[in-house]
């Protein structure tokens, strides 16, 4: 590295000087600084040298450094009881309103010189821990303003006063007395130890303090009664679920249980759910009790029994209906409360019941095709103007891993359309993701939409699962990127009236096949974005093409199928796209799947850490998507599709009714045939069974292949 003296050098404003020379002309020497052999480097490539030994004592007043007397180290401290008497002089005269001290040249002496001069009101200490002696020199002089690189334990709880560190310093989490004297609302995420405990007399006296997930609720209690002890009228909200967390309320409510006290002593501690849900602590409680005493007859059964147990409570809690304020059909207290209830109340319900028995879930919000809600259940063709039309829906996605009955995958659980109040009905109940598109909603992939990636789980391979993946990193486009969504919205167009086209001449080619397929997929021409059910409908077709072996349809399917391959491969990705899919898929899977949630978050921090050593670098991501995308499709694929049959699910139906309904084994047989008739008749209208019967009697179903309730004497085939 070159090395260049700033004296002789015209870039520098730098001079030569003696102390009694700016002692003599102390009006032009303005000192914020005074230093040891001061250097700077420029683009690593030079270093800038003030004073040394031919030079002793440099005065610098320049756009690189700030006005100060810079000594050659060994000169100063070889000549220190000469100099130091005069530069105590020079610091009484100078007049800057500023003044820092280096570490190395710093003592006492220089000190008192300092404080002396009435027109310093700001000293900082550049890597020096202030002392009580220090302290105590300073703090009846005109100086207001002190920064140090911390101070000496006597000192550490002097705030608001000159001690500025001290103010900036963190002192409660990640707060600062700063911020504590400005902050209306903090958030205390972890457990406080004495010292930040005490620091709590700085908070505002009206401030509000959120504790949010901490499981240690003896330190919980702790910040309780020292706020108590303050005697501030604090607004205190103990934070126990968030919106992907339901299990901290666990925690809490078992606390309750073992501590009674606790309600009695804290009747003034607010209780947070969610965003905006505040409740005090007794209506908080009172209503857990209610929701716990409900699934308190489960609490020995199997997964699978306590999920079918929680599943007929949520459905049969009251028939659907809006209110004009929505909070009253979908909170989950309001609900209970109320006579309104709507798919939220009745999915946010569910989640609770199943949290509070250990299975994990999550609400599992789409859009999905109301378009066919007026058409009747018996209809074999669609009218043609039913339009695909796509609404908000709640559903819950839950894990059942239960050996006693050898299931274990990723279910769909809708109890909004099993909301029959005078039966037990579980039409909708256990649902593969297979089997749940089937039930003539269309599950959505919104151009629009970049925050979700629900649609990943509605697969039946690996590749159908890649296929969406491009179909998700492609159809995220910003406003700026206005040419590529126009493309996207052609191919989507151009699909349309290739569907159409195929579909007129597979009615002329075999009418009976058209009807059924028309009836299962004859809105897809008429969609607006893309359904899950084009890649469902594209694979079952290919196959009856090959059956049927008619040359001009089997042309026509390949204009549909090239036509699909370029809807789903139509711009160019940017990168940033990866990363976003991994986040979103590490985020689906916290509460459905704690064990995965694990395993894909740390393997995305890694690739996230890696980017960050990189400055961010994009690249990175893009460069482990494979690998990660490859990992995740995997245990999706092997997880959504494992249908638990009908027999096994009336099994464990037939065990609940005995276990926890208390049904007798001599009344067991009346009551499970009930069910099975009242299920069966709702699934022949939710799940019409289709079959393609070939030449040799084989049967090739074509459409909703759910028959958990053996309605296979009342199927309606197809011959050619």
């Amino acid at each position: 590295m070159d090395e260049i003296y700033a004296v002789n050098n015209s870039v520098f404003k730098t001079k030569e000087v003696t102390l009694d020379e700016i002692l003599a002309n102390i009006g032009n020497y303005p000192l914020t600084t005074i230093s040891f052999n001061s250097v700077m480097e420029i683009n690593n490539t030079k270093k800038v040298i003030f004073a040394h030994d031919k030079m002793p004592i440099v005065y610098a007043d320049n756009f690189f450094m700030d006005q100060r007397i810079d000594f050659d180290r060994d000169y100063y401290l070889n000549n220190k009881q000469e100099l130091q008497p005069k530069l105590c002089e020079i610091l009484r005269k100078n007049n800057s309103d500023t003044f820092t001290f280096q570490q190395e040249l710093y003592d006492i002496e220089l000190l008192k010189a300092v404080v002396e001069n009435p027109n310093i009101t700001c000293l900082l200490f550049d890597g020096h821990v202030l002392t009580v002696e220090e302290y105590e020199i300073i703090k009846n002089s005109n100086i207001n303003s002190v920064y140090s690189n911390g101070v000496a334990p006597e000192l550490r709880d002097i705030h608001g006063g000159i001690l500025k560190s001290n103010d900036s310093e963190k002192i409660i989490g990640d707060y600062s007395y700063n911020q504590l004297q400005d902050y209306d609302t903090i958030i205390i995420s972890s457990p406080l130890n004495d010292y930040e405990i005490e620091n709590l007399k700085y908070l505002k006296d009206d401030a509000k303090i959120k504790l949010s997930n901490i499981s240690d609720f003896s330190n919980v209690r702790k910040i309780l009664d020292k706020c108590r002890e303050f005697n501030k009228k604090l607004d205190i909200i103990l934070v126990v679920q968030s919106n992907e967390d339901f299990n901290y309320k666990n925690e809490f409510n078992e606390y309750i249980k073992n501590n009674p006290d606790f309600l009695e002593q804290y009747k003034d501690l607010n209780i947070g759910i969610g965003i905006s849900e505040e409740y005090s602590l007794d209506y908080y409680y009172s209503h857990e009790k209610r929701l716990l005493d409900m699934i308190e007859p489960a609490k020995d059964l199997s997964p699978l029994e306590k999920y079918i147990f929680a599943y007929n409570i949520v459905k049969k809690l009251k028939k659907y209906k809006e209110a004009d304020d929505s909070s009253l059909s979908r909170k989950l207290y309001n609900v209970m409360d109320s006579e309104y209830m709507v798919c939220v109340g009745y999915a946010t319900l569910l989640c609770d019941l199943l949290t509070k028995l250990g299975i994990e879930n999550k609400d599992y919000s789409a859009d999905v095709d109301i378009g066919l809600d007026k058409v009747p259940d018996d209809a074999l063709v669609l009218p043609d103007d039913v339009l695909t039309h796509a609404a908000g829906h709640a559903r819950v996605e839950y894990k059942i891993v239960d050996p006693k009955y050898n299931v274990e995958g990723y279910f769909l659980a809708d109890p909004t359309w099993d909301n029959v109040m005078d039966s037990d009905t579980y039409n909708y109940s256990v649902l593969s993701h297979n089997e749940y598109n089937g039930i003539h909603r269309y599950n959505f992939l919104d151009f629009n939409n970049s925050m979700n990636c629900e649609e990943l789980f509605f697969v039946n391979s690996i590749d159908e699962f890649y296929d969406k993946v491009n179909i998700w990193l492609n159809k995220n486009i910003s406003k700026s990127e206005k040419d590529t969504k126009e493309s996207v919205n052609k191919a989507l167009e151009n699909y349309k009236i290739k569907f159409k086209e195929f579909m007129d001449v597979l009615k002329e080619v075999h009418p009976n096949t058209y009807e059924h397929f028309n009836y299962a997929y004859g809105n897809l021409y008429n969609m607006s974005i893309v359904a899950s059910n084009t890649k469902r409908f594209q694979t079952r077709m290919e196959k009856i093409v090959k059956d049927l072996q008619d040359s001009r349809l089997s042309a026509k399917f390949k204009e549909l199928d090239d036509t699909y391959s370029s809807l789903v491969y139509t711009t160019n990705i940017n990168v940033d796209r990866y990363r976003d899919l991994m986040s979103l898929l590490v985020k689906s899977f916290k509460g459905l799947d704690n064990d995965v949630y694990q395993i894909v978050k740390k393997m995305f921090d890694d690739i996230s850490e890696k980017a960050s050593k990189k400055n961010n670098n994009e690249s990175v991501y893009e460069a482990n998507f494979s690998e990660f995308i490859s990992f995740v499709g995997e245990i999706i694929v092997n997880r959504v599709n494992k249908q638990v049959d009908g027999e096994t699910l009336l099994a464990a139906i037939r065990e609940v009714q005995l276990k926890a309904y208390g049904v007798s084994e001599e009344n067991i047989d009346e009551v499970m045939d009930n069910i099975i008739e009242i299920n069966k008749e709702r699934q022949k209208r939710a799940f019409p069974i289709r079959y393609i019967v070939n030449d040799d009697g084989t049967r090739v179903p074509i459409m909703n292949e759910n028959n958990k309730f053996d309605i296979e004497s009342d199927i309606i085939q197809m011959s050619r």
